[in-house]
């Protein structure tokens, strides 16, 4: 069993927490085809790489988030609230995730109004979760299944299981699971891979192992 991060935005992380989400999409890169140097060595046929004909071993061995029964260790918007005005190591502080807070809550850590904590330079920052050390992730998920797709081929019940929700209104769907996760995409990703270019992705299945 391998453990490796993962970046999580803070919508994602509420939905896991919640137990709504137990699946992500990933972008494959770099994309497949017949001249990029990684698909290379998978034996070329007569017709363009159909990356459904390829076996649950091989996909396996070419996930970067790893194989079923590896695990994942959340990375997330974090802070460091330090005990008193002196800063102190790291580990001495008090960590707090963004995630935590009401959906468009702007405070800084330690619960700091953020029109004050921007202008005072010892205010607590959110951190990217690129920093975040292993030490500090409170979430872990293990891997249950991993295949590749076009993301656009995202099923109503894979949407719903990415954390979307259906638009219903008296009784009428008014808007997809689908059609939120399109949304939620773009916001991420739009900028090389929108929606609209169908790019192949990482289909990874998880539980949460911790909290």
């Amino acid at each position: 069993m391998k453990e490796r991060p993962i970046i999580f935005n803070a919508e994602s992380v509420r939905a896991i927490l919640d137990g709504r989400k137990t699946q992500t999409r990933r972008v494959i890169k770099p994309q497949p085809s017949y001249e990029n140097e990684f698909w290379r060595w998978i034996p070329k046929q007569p017709y363009d790489i159909n990356m459904d004909h390829l076996n649950a071993s091989l996909i396996n061995h070419l996930c970067p988030y790893g194989q079923p029964g590896d695990r994942l260790w959340v990375r997330e918007t974090w802070g460091a609230v330090f005990p008193a005005m002196e800063p102190v190591p790291l580990e001495a502080c008090t960590i707090e995730y963004r995630a935590d807070l009401p959906p468009g809550c702007t405070d800084y850590p330690g619960n700091w109004p953020a029109e004050e904590a921007r202008g005072d330079p010892d205010a607590p920052k959110w951190r990217s979760p690129i920093y975040m050390p292993h030490s500090f992730s409170r979430i872990t998920l293990e891997i249950t299944d991993v295949r590749v797709e076009r993301l656009q081929d995202i099923s109503e019940e894979d949407a719903i299981a990415e954390g979307c929700t259906p638009w219903v209104k008296d009784g009428s769907m008014i808007d997809t699971a689908a059609s939120d996760f399109a949304q939620l995409w773009n916001s991420i990703n739009g900028k090389k891979y929108p929606w609209e270019s169908n790019p192949w992705v990482w289909v990874i299945e998880f539980e949460r192992v911790t909290p």
